[in-house]
């Protein structure tokens, strides 16, 4: 199956299958006592990291302009608000053949 995935309009170039996690927001905290106090929320926050290939470098290039942006990533036609670049990563395999590797998180505030 072939996923179509696009953060601001910048298309992800062969993402490998993926987990999409939607975690649970944990504070937890261990207290001089030894004891563990937990505080936790019903919402959660979208965790997700592509692993893609190109031989088109500018692919690259336009996903690290959109570092340090909040933009919609889109997922097979599912849309995800308010997202940013956590991570990027990159490595030339041979010469014009690159991987990349990126992590996104949502924002889930107002």
């Amino acid at each position: 199956m072939a996923y179509l995935v696009t953060f601001d309009g910048v298309e992800l170039i062969n993402p490998e299958p993926f987990d999409r996690n939607i975690n649970p927001i944990v504070n937890q905290t261990i207290l001089l006592s030894g004891k563990r106090s937990v505080q936790m929320t019903t919402e959660t926050a979208l965790s997700i990291t592509f692993r893609c290939s190109t031989e088109t470098y500018s692919n690259i290039t336009d996903l690290e302009a959109k570092i340090g942006v909040q933009k919609t990533l889109a997922i097979n036609g599912i849309n995800f608000t308010k997202c940013v670049i956590s991570s990027f990563r990159k490595r030339e395999w041979f010469p014009g053949y690159w991987t990349y590797e990126v992590s996104f998180v949502q924002d889930t505030t107002a």
